[in-house]
């Protein structure tokens, strides 16, 4: 590996070279289906329910209980009678 100095002159050059080196290194990652775990997975619009919510945002129960009566950025909940749901989309735009 060569450490010369880049000028400014050719920092466009080398930036737009580690531009497409990068894309491929992406590429490969993605074939082989490691580059990013969260983009085949897209939330949808479906309801959960407490636990699965737990899972989804990686808190316990009771720190989930806490965060829907947060003051400050809630945890986004929906009450039906005694009934608490969630929507999967939600969570994920809250984290």
């Amino acid at each position: 590996m060569n450490s010369t100095a880049i000028t400014s002159d050719q920092l466009p050059n080398v930036v737009g070279g580690l531009a497409e080196k990068l894309d491929r290194v992406l590429e490969l990652l993605e074939k082989v289906g490691i580059a990013n775990p969260f983009s085949h997975h897209k939330p949808k619009r479906r309801i959960v329910y407490a636990k699965e919510a737990c899972t989804i945002i990686g808190k316990s129960l009771s720190s989930l209980y806490r965060g829907i009566k947060a003051p400050y950025d809630p945890i986004p909940s929906y009450k039906r009678g005694k009934l608490l749901y969630f929507y999967e989309n939600e969570l994920y735009a809250w984290i």
